[in-house]
């Protein structure tokens, strides 16, 4: 007889909790197209952040297997799992004073009800990383936006005079310098990458 599970039940939960051998669980990431996910198209258009590109479309799966056999799927974990998105190597570049934000739109169904979730996007050199604990519909888009600019108010601005060292306690003033330099040290990484299609949510 054929082993054979329907939906995210507690059966599949259990088996895969219990690791029972023969037992894989898989996650797969497919690209699809628009008309793929025409049912949900008007849902990630309401979610699009103005002026949004869209990368891809993909579903998102976590298959049971047993011995190579496909025999369910689970459409929800108690976790969150991270999942990576190529990221194009020929989308446009940033232009000068603006930053690039990439987020997924998650179209997930709620009981029979569909909702569109932003999440944030982590992006390590050509891809995007994001944690989940939903499977389903997902978009990955970005928006380009003017950089923040950074304010100091007066109280900020203002420093109190460095006490002078005092005297006979054998002070290097060279070593207090160099601590105080060091103290100032802070490393920024920019990520730059090259980009494709524009669509403007506005052009709709």
């Amino acid at each position: 007889e054929e082993v054979a599970i329907d939906g995210d039940t507690d059966a599949i939960k259990e088996l895969v909790l219990n690791e029972e051998k023969g037992f894989v669980v898989e996650l797969v990431l497919d690209s699809v197209d628009e008309k793929q996910i025409a049912e949900d198209k008007e849902l990630i258009e309401n979610a699009l952040k103005d002026n949004s590109n869209v990368v891809g479309y993909y579903e998102v799966e976590v298959l049971i297997k047993v011995d190579g056999k496909e025999i369910g799927t689970i459409n929800e974990t108690s976790k969150k799992m991270r999942i990576v998105f190529p990221i194009p190597s020929n989308l446009p570049e940033v232009k000068d004073g603006l930053v690039r934000t990439f987020y997924i739109i998650r179209v997930h169904d709620y009981n029979g009800t569909k909702k569109a979730e932003i999440i944030p996007v982590t992006v390590s050199g050509n891809s995007g990383i994001a944690e989940t604990d939903k499977f389903s519909t997902y978009t990955l888009a970005y928006v380009d936006e003017a950089k923040p600019v950074e304010t100091t108010t007066q109280e900020e601005t203002k420093t109190e005079p460095a006490k002078a060292p005092t005297t006979g306690d054998n002070f290097n003033l060279a070593l207090w310098v160099s601590v105080l330099v060091i103290s100032g040290i802070s490393f920024i990484i920019i990520g730059k990458c090259k980009t494709g299609k524009r669509k403007d949510k506005r052009s709709k």
